[in-house]
């Protein structure tokens, strides 16, 4: 009997760096992103059969130490991160991976 590999799951999450503005509307935006990320997207993370996911989180360079940013990482390392899952979160800080042609330069 063979044994079927482990799937790793790769979620990305651009956070910041895309669409109008900038990429961001203010802390007041962010603040209400992160609280539907947290009341949504984790607690369905969590409820996952197959826990072995690394979620991929992508900010502006400007949002390195942002306050709202750091606590979001340390609430996420609490859930993911511990030495018992397989998950993992990285968080990157060049903008989104792809190339938003949704508006004009």
């Amino acid at each position: 009997m063979s044994v079927a590999p482990k799937i790793t799951h790769f979620l990305y999450c651009p956070f910041t760096g895309l669409g109008l503005y900038g990429g961001h509307r203010g802390n007041r935006w962010l603040r209400n992103r992160i609280k539907i990320f947290k009341q949504f997207v984790v607690p369905s993370l969590l409820a996952q059969t197959n826990q072995n996911f690394v979620i991929w989180i992508s900010w502006r360079f400007e949002d390195r130490g942002d306050p709202l940013v750091r606590e979001l990482y340390e609430w996420l390392s609490l859930r993911f991160m511990m030495p018992d899952m397989k998950s993992r979160v990285v968080f990157t800080y060049a903008g989104v991976c792809f190339w938003d042609d949704k508006y004009s330069d």
